[in-house]
């Protein structure tokens, strides 16, 4: 994670408490304390809660529960502002395999065409479909997630091993012919 975010300088750091792995819980804060000690530039970091959740547990420095910081923002409309076609969405990194991980910035407008090509004509993501994601919740699925709402589909994401119980179900992978 230094590697990566080391590199950008972010300001404000969003964090989960916790995850879980194979049915397991496992607590993040210390990790969290570690990082925020090793960046500077992170002034505020919010922890959402996930597992355990954060009333009455000590949170670190400079932190703040999820609950807390949008507290003060009443929910309302969202304010959407028109930027360039090459305007910055979002980083990503390399994997870090051929040296150290590498940033990717990529624009709005690119991000946007290649996910409504992935998604509309790869996938056949048509409105009112339902997409299921079954995959942890990591951030370089952010952006498909909100592709896949701008496609007029409905999404269920599914956090964790669907295999993960005793007993697995089948499921036919072959998709299902529209008519």
């Amino acid at each position: 994670m230094l590697d990566r975010f080391g590199q950008i300088e972010p300001v404000v750091l969003f964090a989960a408490e916790g995850y879980y792995y194979n049915g397991k819980g496992f607590d993040c804060l210390e990790k969290i304390e570690e990082i925020l000690q090793d960046m500077p530039t992170v002034k505020r970091c919010v922890i959402v809660s996930y597992t355990r959740g954060t009333k009455g547990r000590t949170l670190p420095v400079k932190s703040i529960g999820w609950e807390e910081f949008v507290e003060p923002h009443p929910a309302g409309d969202i304010a959407f502002n028109r930027v360039p076609f090459n305007h910055p969405a979002y980083v990503m990194f390399s994997s870090g395999t051929t040296g150290a991980p590498k940033c990717i910035v990529h624009g709005v407008g690119g991000t946007v065409l290649q996910h409504l090509k992935e998604l509309r004509l790869h996938s056949d993501v048509r409105d009112g479909d339902r997409v299921v994601l079954l995959h942890d919740l990591r951030l370089d699925d952010v952006e498909l997630v909100v592709s896949c709402l701008g496609c007029s589909a409905t999404l269920l994401q599914y956090d964790g091993s669907p295999f993960h119980h005793r007993r697995a179900t089948c499921c036919s992978t072959t998709p299902t012919p529209r008519t």
